[in-house]
């Protein structure tokens, strides 16, 4: 078995000019690539696609599509729960938990109204991850999963400024 590393997603929200964090591998899709060839120099970058868009860049793509039954096993698995390429990259890593330690999400800003109904799906996805043992962090800004503890909000607050952290309200 390999050494748990810790993995990347990168979304369509960010701003070229902000910095990803730093991980052992990085996964994103191809839209993303040709928006932003920089993402090329990602360590260990593995490109997603399955709309057949122009590769303006040439980098090898993986599309879900040439695994069929792979793909099928996991909508067996979760159910028709698959609203964009991200879903079917958080159900893959389910497939191997242990492998990665963490998991952070880079560049989620879901502003309109189609990604807007897609939250939930990676919601969904995200708390597979997390029951499974996998660390998910979502790098602000993002709409996915905003922090929100219904009534506790100011015991929560006062807790954790205890810690000496600091609560997102």
């Amino acid at each position: 078995m390999r050494e748990a590393r810790s993995l990347l997603l990168v979304g369509r929200g960010y701003r070229a000019q902000q910095r990803p964090p730093q991980c052992d591998e990085a996964w994103t899709t191809l839209a993303c690539v040709n928006a932003d060839p920089a993402l090329i120099h990602l360590p260990n970058l593995k490109v997603w696609d399955c709309h057949e868009y122009e590769n303006k860049y040439d980098v090898p793509v993986y599309d879900i599509r040439s695994d069929r039954e792979k793909w099928m096993q996991h909508v067996h698995t979760h159910g028709q729960v698959f609203a964009n390429q991200y879903c079917w990259m958080l159900a893959d890593l389910s497939t191997y938990p242990i492998q990665f330690r963490s998991v952070t999400l880079f560049g989620f800003l879901l502003n309109d109204e189609e990604h807007q109904n897609e939250i939930q799906y990676l919601a969904y996805h995200i708390g597979y991850l997390r029951a499974a043992g996998v660390t998910v962090v979502i790098e602000q800004p993002s709409q996915l999963l905003r922090p929100s503890v219904y009534g506790f909000t100011e015991s929560l607050s006062e807790h954790v400024d205890k810690l000496g952290e600091n609560v997102v309200e």
